[in-house]
């Protein structure tokens, strides 16, 4: 309770630092469960990367991707207080490809089960087994 005639000081408003999302993308190598094998160190060096951010409190969210099946994936990286969710991204059914494909317009002609790579390569009017470089490629002369 304050007097009469006096103020109360305001605490200042406190500033939560805002999240950011670090994406490691296609590190399948990097996480099997064979990995220090294939590439030695590598698993046991970004996984103390990864625990130290979020150790020192620094709000980094790690969001690593895989064409590798979960379950093929080291324990070690998906262990609870290190990894916030498994996510798998399996086919959609026939039905579901075929809604996916109506709703953009895109003739379906298969009834076949398909991933979403093969129904955006469908929608673009490519063959989803084609290559296609993306990101970063040496530029050749």
């Amino acid at each position: 309770m304050s007097r009469p005639g006096t103020t109360k000081a305001k605490a200042a408003p406190t500033r939560t630092k805002a999240w950011r999302v670090l994406v490691l993308e296609d590190t399948g190598e990097l996480l099997t469960a064979d990995a220090k094998v294939v590439i030695g160190q590598g698993l046991s060096r970004f996984l103390n990367v990864v625990d130290g951010l979020i150790g020192q409190g620094l709000r980094v969210l790690v969001l690593v991707t895989t064409n590798e099946p979960i379950r093929k994936l080291h324990p070690a990286v998906a262990r609870p207080g290190r990894c916030a969710a498994n996510v798998e991204f399996a086919a959609l059914n026939s039905e579901e490809a075929s809604d996916w494909l109506a709703a953009h317009e895109v003739a379906d002609g298969t009834g076949a089960s398909m991933t979403l790579a093969e129904l955006y390569a469908r929608a673009e009017g490519r063959d989803a087994s084609e290559t296609r470089l993306v990101g970063f490629a040496e530029e050749t002369r």
